[in-house]
Order: structure tokens, then C-alpha cells, then sequence
């Protein structure tokens, strides 16, 4: 027994060591790599970074927005303080009720919002979360939040990326990007404007909609949290192309399961007369235009559902 404790112990020392010096060369390679189990990119798109040194400084908000890039590009929290409503913006790139339910917990009790609004965007709910982990632990690197985000996502490539960016920092430093303001501008309060972008077109296909145990659980979470502190729960499905929106073939029973629970989903799909292909940058997201119509909806709805 002793001499296989010793053979294990061994083998498990040399395998760390190995794979340091692996990483470490592969540090010293290349200033980022996308391999297939590192996928390890800093980046100035969506501004992460950015979004969160800003958001440990914030107290006392209105209203927290949490989602994927469809919230940190669809609420822009100057037009709701032109409202007199202090919000601050959540929202990371690939963004699943996993990550939202850390980061809620995490920031709930610094921000103190009198309401929270989740964006759901439903593509995304059944997979592991693991593109937005990804984009925590390249841009952000470790912390309580990203090392949780990292054991629930439960990825080998996950682990690998954050191995190599904790290897490359220790030898190289923190990564410093240049980032084009031409391209997009973070906005304080954690919302990003799109400068300039390409319209590419689209071609549809079914998109039939499920849930992932995890994902539902994390749900569950986020609902446990505001109950607990009597904070207002408001789900929001934001406005898409119509070719887009028509990929979901069980849209309706998707957000009846959301609902059943009592919570309200404010379904901004199909687009009315007001909105037109112009108002979009993509197929599913809003360009600055856009954004200003459909906040002004939101807006509206909650002076008269949730006063604060």
C-alpha cells in the first residue's frame, strides 16, 4: 500500500510539472492561443474587464440588469437615468442562468437594486455555460466568481484555459489590449454602444428550445436569491429579427414553463411596426437605434408595473 502511494504520488507530481512546463512554453509562444482545450483570447469585446472593476465600486442602484450580450448591448443605462432610474448593466458575452446566478449572489448585497431584470435569451439554456466561463477567465482571471463559474461548468477546457492563464501571468503579466473606441464604447453603468458594425445576412434554421439541468437549477437560484430579499424578478425577452424569432418552433411553451412559477416574461417578440430591419446590426441584436425604442418600452412598463 505504501509503495502505491508513493507510485501515485510520484506520477501526480511529475504530470503537474509537465504540464507547467507545457504551458509555460505555450506561454512564451504566442500572446494568446485558441487551441482546442486552451481556448484562451483577452479581448476588448464586450468589455468585460471594464464592466466589472466598475461594478465592485457601485451602491444603492435601481435596477440590475443580468444576461448575455443582448443585455449589455440592449439596456442602455443612460436613457433609464434620463428616467430617473440608477441601473447598472451585468450582461457578459454568451451570458447563461449559471454565470447570472454567481454573479447576482456575488453583487446583490453590494448593489442593492430594488429590481432585477434578467434577459433571457434562449439559445442558451441548454449547454454547460462554457463559452462564458471562458470569457471570465480571459478577461477577468481568478477570482471567488470566475473559480465558482470554473467548478460548475465542469470543462476540460476550463480548466485547461485557466491552468495556461494562470501560467502565463505568473511568467508574462497580465495581458494589456488596445482597444478600438471606434468599433464600440463602454458606457458607465456597464452598457456598450456599437460604433460601427458589418450587416451580414441571414439564413434560419429550427432552433428547438430545451433546458439543461444545471441551467434550470441555476434559474431556480436567481429566483431564490430575489425571494429571499423581496427583490422584484423581471424575465425580458428581447427584441430579435422576425426570421430570427421564427426559428422557435416552442417559443410559447418554453416561456409558459418560465411563467408557471408566477414570474412575468415581458416578450418584446414578434417586433411591432415600430421596429424594422434597420434597428438591427445582426439578426439578433439591436443597434443604438433600436435600443432607444425598445428601452423606452421597458421603461414604460416598469414606471407602471414596478414603481420604485
Amino acid at each position: 500500500m505504501k509503495v502505491l502511494i508513493k507510485n501515485i504520488s510520484q506520477f501526480t507530481i511529475a504530470l503537474f510539472l509537465l504540464v507547467f512546463v507545457a504551458f509555460s512554453i505555450l506561454a512564451f509562444q504566442s500572446k494568446w492561443i485558441t487551441a482546442t482545450n486552451i481556448r484562451y483570447k483577452p479581448t476588448c469585446n464586450g468589455k468585460l474587464a471594464e464592466r466589472i472593476k466598475e461594478a465592485n465600486q457601485c451602491r444603492n442602484i435601481d435596477i440590475l440588469f443580468l444576461g448575455s450580450s443582448h443585455c449589455y448591448r440592449g439596456f442602455d443605462t443612460r436613457i433609464f437615468k434620463s428616467h430617473d432610474l440608477l441601473g447598472f448593466n451585468l450582461g457578459s458575452s454568451s451570458q447563461t442562468p449559471m454565470q447570472s446566478a454567481l454573479l447576482l449572489d456575488r453583487y446583490v448585497d453590494l448593489m442593492k437594486p430594488q429590481l432585477v431584470v434578467l434577459e433571457i435569451f434562449p439559445d442558451l439554456y441548454d449547454g454547460n455555460g462554457l463559452e462564458s466561463t471562458l470569457d471570465f477567465i480571459s478577461n477577468i482571471g481568478p477570482s471567488s466568481v470566475t473559480h465558482q463559474m470554473l467548478i460548475e461548468t465542469h470543462d476540460i477546457s476550463a480548466y485547461n484555459t485557466y491552468g495556461y492563464g494562470l501560467i502565463k501571468n505568473l511568467w508574462l503579466g497580465p495581458d494589456i489590449i488596445q482597444c478600438d473606441t471606434a468599433l464600440e464604447q463602454y458606457v458607465a453603468g456597464g452598457f456598450v454602444e456599437k460604433k460601427k458594425f458589418i450587416t451580414t445576412t441571414f439564413q434560419g434554421s429550427s432552433i428547438p428550445l430545451s433546458w439543461k439541468d444545471s441551467q434550470l437549477k441555476s434559474f431556480n437560484r436567481i429566483q431564490e436569491i430575489c425571494n429571499q430579499r423581496k427583490i422584484p424578478l423581471v424575465y425580458v425577452l428581447a427584441p430579435m429579427t422576425t426570421a430570427y424569432y421564427a426559428q422557435y418552433p416552442n417559443i410559447d411553451h418554453w416561456i409558459s414553463s418560465i411563467e408557471q412559477d408566477g414570474f412575468k416574461v415581458y416578450n418584446f417578440n414578434p417586433i411591432g411596426k415600430h421596429y424594422s430591419e434597420s434597428h438591427f446590426y445582426d439578426a439578433h441584436h439591436l443597434n443604438q437605434k433600436g435600443v432607444e425604442i425598445f428601452n423606452q418600452e421597458l421603461i414604460t412598463i416598469i414606471k407602471k408595473d414596478f414603481p420604485l
